[in-house]
């Protein structure tokens, strides 16, 4: 298992290495009770260090919401990529691995909201950070936004 894992991490590009970066990043953190905008800091300082224009906002401290924009050609209509990062609680869940440790084990990758939803948040944010360092701008303006599921979003517009 550990020879298909590392040939799996040999196989990834530069986007995959970085989602794969990102989610870890996002899973270490338990956004059950709260404590987004802690989760989204690292984030900021990646669209911050590529470039683009991006800010947390937050409904309630520590309740944030990461808004990105990467600036397109504006020869097609923007596009909105959108996910949340705050999970279920585990307390009374019988987790036979630390709940926010990623943990990879018999092929699979265990954590607390692995995959609702904050796999899909690293996925947008490793796509937008590619699609801001591309010397190809895209022919839309790309939105992005990590919000926390219990909170209003404000206008991305």
């Amino acid at each position: 298992m550990l020879l298909a894992l590392t040939c799996a991490a040999l196989a990834a590009g530069p986007v995959e290495t970085e989602a794969r970066e990102i989610l870890d990043q996002l899973l270490r953190v338990d956004t059950s009770h709260g404590n987004e905008t802690a989760a989204l800091q690292p984030l900021l300082e990646r669209f911050q260090r590529a470039g683009v224009q991006a800010q947390i906002l937050e409904s309630a401290p520590g309740r944030g919401n990461l808004v990105a924009r990467v600036r397109g050609t504006g020869a097609k209509r923007p596009l909105l990529l959108l996910a949340h990062i705050d999970v279920v609680p585990v307390e009374g869940q019988p987790w036979t691995v630390p709940p926010f440790q990623p943990t990879e084990k018999d092929g699979y990758l265990y954590a607390r909201g692995v995959s609702d939803d904050k796999a899909m948040a690293a996925a947008f944010t490793a796509i937008a950070l590619e699609a801001a360092r591309s010397p190809q701008k895209l022919g839309a303006r790309a939105g992005w936004r990590r919000t926390t599921a219990t909170s209003s979003t404000p206008s991305w517009r």
